[in-house]
């Protein structure tokens, strides 16, 4: 019987593009989003140490659109040409942003810090007081 058309290749096919090739070769993360036509470039080497090496950089959308959709993203490897240094726009960090956590309480009540267990130092002198006057000290 005659083979198929097809050959059926081991997984991970050796053509599919990790991260950590895409950064070795320099290449850009093209990011198109079908629902809005937003069209965002990334530098892989970049993304390897948020994402890691195994992301699967010509499938996957590194983050989802500004719209909101995940799915619906075209996302291409590309090499950058001579003509695109210093005119094609590439996102880049630009640092971490540390968010201050509010919530509402009764005064007097302690709070605990769900993410370090600490003391929390917005109770007030009155609550830790009376807390020091509790363990007998």
């Amino acid at each position: 019987m005659p083979e198929g058309y097809y050959k059926r290749e081991p997984y991970p096919r050796p053509h599919e593009h990790w991260l950590d090739k895409a950064a070795r070769e320099g290449q850009l993360i093209r990011c198109r989003c079908k629902r809005c036509h937003r069209v965002v470039h990334y530098i892989a080497a970049d993304l390897l140490p948020i994402l890691g090496p195994q992301h699967r950089a010509a499938v996957d959308p590194p983050f989802p659109c500004r719209c909101g959709e995940q799915a619906r993203i075209a996302v291409e490897c590309i090499v950058p040409a001579a003509g695109d240094y210093g005119h094609l726009e590439v996102r880049r960090p630009a640092g971490v942003r540390q968010v201050q956590l509010w919530r509402t309480v009764l005064l007097g009540d302690l709070v605990q810090n769900d993410v370090r267990k600490l003391e929390d130092k917005s109770a007030g002198p009155l609550a830790r007081l009376a807390k020091r006057r509790g363990n007998g000290e």
